[in-house]
């Protein structure tokens, strides 16, 4: 079996490329047979091997070559909450030539269907094609239960997949991040892609977070407030959130890790809480990040959430601040642990790819 994996790698960092990252190393790890399709307009990122790397926009006839080369294959491709086009044709494309297929649905249905340029016909007609979909949450298969799709062939399965141990001593936060944390009595950590706006508001709550930390200075002036930001595509959003801060005269507690290159794991060891207020969400890689390693988490209750977060009311600030009280009362000290006793998702994703080889599903199902 080849595993095809379609989709963009690190940088930007953010859920989906680190799944395939992760997933890389697994199977390499594995030596499974696997080739990157990699979507990025900068072609080839990583250091991976021309015979397991393709960029699609630099070798498209390499990449159609290895479509058409014979041999069992198996597509996994982790759908965000943004469905183009062009993907969504090479997906057909790529079962019409005979390789299985494996989708993973990794935002909410309402995210994907109104950001998404595939409406919900040509969403219903990927699952269609698939040996097998997979979602990271109950609402996604919730919802294609409620359009006929049967129950066995949707798996619900979280795209975390963790680092290894050695991870920490090969990515280190910069020197000035390392200062500011070690400035600081507690570290109070989010992350925040763009920060890009759901219906008009912040996806990831920076503004409660933001919000959140005028009030808590005046109960504790040594928080630190670190926010994650693999790339910003939303300056004019980004900017109004530097206003407020300003404005609240907050910038000696704020600390903005900006850029591809950033790690959020790597910052992980300094922290004593992470919050996720998302107003809309699938999962959650971060959240389940810092669960793995120990670390206290706040998220909002806007789905069903993983095992140990604490839950508080979507865009209630109040709530927010009570429930981040009632934590840095007993969290003097980070909880980070090493935690490899876990089960590696990795291991359930490559399970369903061998299933998917030997589904006899056809393209009319």
């Amino acid at each position: 079996m080849r595993v095809i994996l379609l989709g963009s790698l690190p940088p930007p960092i953010g859920g989906v490329s680190t799944h395939l990252e992760r997933l890389v190393a697994f199977l390499k790890n594995k030596n499974i047979q696997f080739l990157v399709f990699d979507l990025a307009n900068n072609g080839n990122r990583v250091e991976l091997s021309s015979r397991n790397y393709v960029s699609l926009h630099k070798e498209p006839f390499r990449a159609l070559y290895e479509i058409v080369k014979p041999g069992p294959k198996v597509l996994h491709c982790p759908l965000p909450d943004k469905i183009s086009l062009g993907k969504y044709r090479l997906i057909l494309f790529m079962r019409l030539l005979g390789i299985k297929i494996t989708v993973t649905f990794v935002a909410s249905p309402e995210q994907t269907i109104l950001n998404s340029a595939v409406d919900v016909k040509q969403i219903m007609n990927i699952v269609k094609i698939s040996s097998h979909v997979i979602s990271v949450n109950k609402s996604f298969r919730d919802f294609l239960i409620d359009k006929q799709v049967k129950p066995d062939k949707i798996s619900i399965i979280q795209a975390f997949i963790p680092v290894d141990n050695e991870y920490f001593e090969r990515f280190k936060i910069p020197e000035d991040a390392s200062d500011f944390c070690k400035s600081k009595k507690r570290i109070i950590l989010t992350y925040a892609y763009g920060p890009v706006l759901h219906n008009g508001v912040d996806l990831y709550g920076l503004d409660l977070f933001i919000d959140m930390a005028k009030e808590l200075r005046s109960i504790d002036a040594d928080l630190g407030f670190v926010v994650i930001i693999p790339q910003i595509t939303e300056k004019e959003n980004f900017n109004c959130h530097m206003n407020q801060i300003k404005k609240y005269d907050l910038e000696s507690s704020f600390y903005f890790a900006v850029g591809t290159d950033i790690s959020f794991v790597s910052f992980l060891p300094y922290s004593n809480l992470f919050i996720r207020a998302t107003n809309t969400d699938g999962d959650g890689t971060t959240l389940r990040e810092a669960l793995y390693f120990g670390i206290p988490s706040i998220a909002s209750d806007v789905c069903n959430r993983a095992e140990g977060t604490i839950l508080f009311e979507n865009r209630n600030v109040n709530d927010l601040i009570a429930k981040v009280i009632n934590v840095l009362k007993d969290n003097n000290e980070s909880s980070f642990v090493i935690n490899d006793n876990q089960v590696n998702n990795a291991d359930i994703f490559l399970e369903k790819f061998y299933q998917a080889l030997s589904s006899r599903r056809n393209i009319n199902e």
